[in-house]
């Protein structure tokens, strides 16, 4: 999806290059388990890459 996003100068997520960093080392099977839903080791990593509130 990079690339089309790249293509119509999209904005990207500010997490999404750790999630691309995590992706590129672990599989399919840790973020969903059945193609839909987050598994809770996905939702955990995927909390710790959101971008905290500055206070």
């Amino acid at each position: 999806m990079r690339g089309p996003a790249d293509g119509y100068d999209a904005h990207r997520p500010v997490a999404d290059g750790a999630f691309a960093g995590l992706s590129a080392v672990r599989g399919p099977e840790h973020w969903s388990a059945d193609g839909a839903r987050q598994t809770p080791a996905g939702r955990a990593d995927g909390a710790q890459a959101r971008p905290r509130p500055v206070a």
